[in-house]
């Protein structure tokens, strides 16, 4: 079965999104929306993986789209640091202020990509 870590749903009086929990009772603290909308973006990942990465926003959920990949949904785990839903490794984290800079770790790897543009 998959494993269903965490769902958005709008919170207008606070302008945040409310996070429910995963299955394993993890609740993680809002995030507000203009925290969620600094960090979309393109980005250019640094040599030697090269090539250019998207973040995007839809639902109150914030999605990696690596070169030849398809997009991945990911959940907070911090206001800068987010995993990929299921069972990935994948994990990304974003510089302060307003995430310019993005570190982007997998399969004990680490890529660091720097925004071109919103």
């Amino acid at each position: 079965a998959r494993n269903h870590k965490q769902l958005w749903s709008n919170a207008p009086s606070t302008a945040t999104y409310e996070c429910k929990t995963d299955y394993s009772g993890t609740l993680l603290a809002p995030i507000p929306l203009d925290t969620l909308r600094s960090y979309v973006g393109n980005y250019a990942l640094e040599l030697p993986a090269g090539g250019s990465v998207l973040i995007t926003l839809a639902d109150g959920i914030l999605s990696l789209q690596m070169p030849r990949h398809s997009p991945i949904a990911l959940m907070a785990t911090s206001a800068t640091t987010f995993s990929a839903f299921g069972d990935s490794d994948l994990w990304i984290a974003f510089e302060k202020p307003a995430g310019k800079q993005l570190h982007i770790h997998q399969d004990g790897r680490l890529f660091t990509a720097t925004r071109r543009s919103k």
